[in-house]
């Protein structure tokens, strides 16, 4: 357990050392995304998302501390940049809280909970609250109503003759 924790510390690390944006939950680092102050490219971007996400996957399977809804919105929310850096017609007031609240609904049940928490963090008024309202709404149907999270979050099968049984017949 003391092995596979420190492996986890140093995957997280080493991301972190590279890729700065990725670490912590992304609540502090999400507002240097959105203000451009630095120039992003789409390329960085797609490489803070892929890193957030590796970080995030190693600290909470490897029993690291935290929970996963603001980790989950900044990855939405990078994606949503990423979206509007790639189709300029969308507009990032669109993009990004559609795609954080997406995200985080798609692994947490807990979609009013998602709506409140993505519509307060990004400041929407009352017209553009409905942004995160149809993307939770969207999300949880597709992600939980049609089955796909009970399939991807299912145990593995072992391989071989362990999975289909022993090749003996039950004697009658």
């Amino acid at each position: 357990m003391v092995v596979r924790a420190l492996v986890g510390a140093a995957v997280v690390a080493a991301v972190g050392y590279a890729l700065p944006l990725t670490l912590f939950s992304g609540r502090a680092q999400l507002s240097g995304v959105l203000e451009g102050g630095v120039a992003i490219t789409a390329g960085l971007l797609v490489l803070v998302l892929l890193g957030k996400v590796l970080t995030f996957v190693v600290s909470m399977t490897w029993g690291f501390f935290g929970g996963p809804i603001f980790p989950l919105v900044f990855v939405g929310a990078v994606a949503g940049v990423l979206v509007h850096e790639l189709v300029p017609g969308i507009p990032l007031v669109v993009a990004v809280p559609a795609l954080a609240a997406s995200v985080t609904a798609a692994l947490v049940p807990l979609p009013l909970m998602v709506m409140v928490i993505t519509t307060m963090l990004f400041g929407l008024q009352l017209e553009l609250g409905i942004i995160p309202a149809v993307a939770v709404v969207v999300s949880t149907v597709l992600v939980r109503g049609t089955g796909l999270f009970a399939w991807l979050s299912r145990p593995a099968r072992p391989t071989g003759t362990a999975a289909r049984g022993s090749a003996q017949r039950p004697e009658r």
